[in-house]
């Protein structure tokens, strides 16, 4: 049985490819790590006379408290959930940091769907990346820049996937096929939530950024969650189970 997400959560995960895991880290954390950010990119987040740009990109990954106190034992919980317990290296850092500011009429991003993971052939065992979580350390309500996930589609990239065993895809290969299917976009939402959640998404799902209408920056990390030894191909977890159901 989960141990933090409610067995309604875990198939919500199956069927939609992600699910929003509420209040997964404190209130101070985000606090103090939106304090640190702005130390680092010398933007007010709550000053919309020092936003500079539509979009400002950290590649920076950040190793030490209080960046690492997102990773929370909820979050952790939330992994065995859906992963399985020991079937995941711990996430030591938080990083790949995107910050969408409001009020630009041109933006420089949007419209980029893809599968996560440049630097890695794409199998349906790729233990690269086992699941992409979004840490949201800002409020993103609807319209306000959250990440636009095609629901659902985490099963065509399966089924993608072991029609191209044993070579594998590049993402760009990934994508260019997914963009080709009938059902790709006939269904898409926006990742939304309170500062402190987090969006725990396939790691075979299709995204994009999306442009931030709203009235304050989106703040969002999305460190990678990699497997712990070989991904098993018994007892498949929540993850797995998308996967080994992509091959009947």
């Amino acid at each position: 049985m989960p141990s933090v997400l409610t067995s309604r959560q875990v198939a919500e995960f199956i069927d939609t490819g992600y699910v929003r895991l509420e209040g997964a880290f404190a209130p101070e954390v985000v606090a103090s790590v939106r304090s640190e950010l702005e130390s680092r990119t010398q933007v007010g987040f709550d000053d919309p006379t020092t936003w500079p740009c539509p979009r400002i990109t950290l590649a920076d990954v950040m190793v030490t408290a209080p960046f690492t106190d997102a990773v929370s034992d909820r979050v952790a919980g939330a992994l065995d959930d859906l992963i399985g317990p020991s079937r995941w290296e711990p996430v030591d850092y938080m990083g790949w940091w995107q910050i969408t500011f409001p009020g630009f009429a041109e933006i420089d991003y949007g419209d980029d769907w893809h599968v996560d993971g440049r630097d890695f052939t794409h199998l349906p065992w790729s233990p690269e990346l086992r699941m992409f979580p979004l840490f949201l350390f800002s409020d993103v309500p609807p319209g306000g820049g959250g990440t636009l996930i095609d629901v659902g589609s985490h099963h065509r990239v399966a089924s993608e996937l072991w029609r191209h065993v044993p070579d594998g895809l590049t993402d760009l290969e990934v994508a260019a096929l997914i963009t080709q299917h009938p059902k790709t976009w006939s269904h898409v939402e926006e990742a939304t939530g309170q500062a402190g959640d987090v969006v725990l998404c396939h790691p075979m799902i299709f995204h994009s950024s999306n442009r931030n209408d709203g009235v304050a920056p989106r703040i969002q990390a999305t460190p990678h969650v990699v497997a712990a030894g070989p991904v098993p191909t018994t007892s498949p977890s929540a993850v797995d189970e998308v996967i080994w159901n992509a091959r009947l």
